[in-house]
């Protein structure tokens, strides 16, 4: 072994570890491992690297190298158990989780992906004392806070739930996010009416606060009263006639409620008096689409490049809607490629790609870009759903039912895809 070539590869690799440059931490660190195979930590970090990226089974292979030489080595369980759950093995990486957190049980985000996991195969109950766990250990967070609570009433113990969301309560009076999380839990269980109660109460102790209708106008569209919503809503917006927020809310409103041309009018508004935030274009953009009105959508999109010719948020977006609808596919293809060349680990701008190449009939590229935009998403739906069609279109059934099926587990409200899976029976 040439132990200075091996030595600067190793060097190259912490370099890079610190640039964030992962890709050339598992390049170094394979070279080392070819060299040297009896190197049973380059062989782990070549596992860590490879996981980062997302090649869940390159990592496997590496961290079976590294276990065989080094079994005990501090972190094996928890990148094991990260593998694991990557691969679908998720017995497997709740017990190497669990066996983590008994070495580390202050190591709040492997408990976070423990609940998660149990949370996924409906194991509430124990999830729940997870999440109590956590709540334990990090008695501030706000957010392990509402976990628990969800998950309380997930595993029906609603008098757990109730206490944990009346700790939330006294804990932190006067914070509108926590109102929002309640008032959220309260809905998905039933209990819509309590949290109109609460956030109506919190409103009124805090008259100066606009957040308060905002959140009340939530409680309200959950209970299932959208005139009572539009009013607080109607009245934030009147108390903060410059503030983006409310405005922003009052058009999704409306959208949610399929009043897409009140929707339309609302974006007008608040771009009107914020003109420099894009945002507000993309979203004007995706209802006047909405609307059938593909002319005002392309409209609002070309807005943004007319100052940001390289924006690649609109090339992107103006690329994807040409090719969704087969318009102007050379051209649609060419902005989508040039937003990749800002950003082109993006995964959306990976989807669009992949979608052009699909509305061209060029199906190997299109099926190699919507695998990667899968795995770079981490499954987005809509990402699955095309990913899905392709392999319908390649005859490749079983492959596109997995993919439908998985989309319709992350959205079970989604119609045209249980269409296109019952399709396939």
């Amino acid at each position: 072994v040439d132990s200075e070539h091996v030595e600067y590869l190793r060097t190259l690799a912490r370099a890079a570890e610190a640039q964030d440059r992962i890709d050339i931490v598992v390049r170094s660190y394979r070279r080392v491992a070819f060299l040297d195979p009896e190197d049973a930590e380059s062989w782990f970090q070549l596992a860590a690297g490879e996981a980062r990226l997302g090649r869940f089974g390159a990592a496997d292979t590496a961290l079976h190298e590294a276990a065989e030489m080094n079994p005990l080595r501090p972190g094996m369980p928890f990148l094991q158990g990260w593998i694991d759950e990557n691969l679908g093995r998720t017995s497997q990486a709740l017990d190497l989780y669990r066996l983590h957190l008994a070495a580390h049980p202050d190591d709040g985000l492997t408990r976070r992906r423990t609940i998660r996991l149990l949370a996924q195969g409906r194991r509430y109950d124990e999830a729940f004392r997870e999440a109590r766990a956590l709540t334990r250990a990090e008695p501030e967070d706000r957010e392990a806070a509402g976990i628990a609570a969800d998950l309380a009433f997930a595993a029906k113990r609603t008098s757990d739930g109730q206490q944990v969301l009346q700790s939330m309560r006294r804990r932190w009076p006067d914070d509108p996010e926590v109102l929002a999380a309640a008032v959220a839990i309260l809905g998905r269980y039933d209990l819509a009416k309590q949290g109109v109660a609460e956030a109506e109460g919190w409103a009124s102790r805090h008259a100066d606060d606009y957040r308060g209708h905002i959140v009340a106008a939530r409680a309200r569209v959950l209970d299932k009263q959208p005139d009572a919503a539009l009013q607080h809503l109607e009245r934030a917006v009147a108390m903060v006639p410059d503030s983006l927020a409310p405005r922003a809310v009052l058009a999704r409103f409306y959208q949610d409620q399929k009043r897409w041309k009140d929707a339309e009018r609302a974006w007008v508004e608040a771009r009107t008096r914020f003109p420099s935030v894009d945002g507000l274009s993309f979203d004007l953009a995706a209802c006047r689409e909405k609307l059938g009105d593909l002319a005002g959508a392309e409209a609002a999109a070309r807005d943004v490049l007319a100052r940001e010719p390289e924006n690649p948020t609109a090339l992107n977006f103006l690329g994807y809607l040409w090719a969704d609808h087969g318009e102007n596919l050379e051209q649609a293809l060419d902005m989508i490629e040039r937003a990749l060349a800002h950003d082109p680990d993006n995964g959306a701008f990976v989807d669009s790609l992949g979608w052009a190449y699909y509305r061209l009939g060029r199906m190997g590229e299109a099926r190699t870009q919507l695998e990667r935009a899968a795995r770079l998403t981490g499954g987005d739906p809509e990402v699955l759903e095309h990913l899905g069609d392709i392999y319908k279109d390649l005859a490749l059934k079983d492959l596109a039912r997995e993919q439908y099926r998985l989309c319709l587990a992350a959205d079970p409200a989604n119609a045209r895809v249980k269409a296109k899976l019952d399709s396939l029976h």
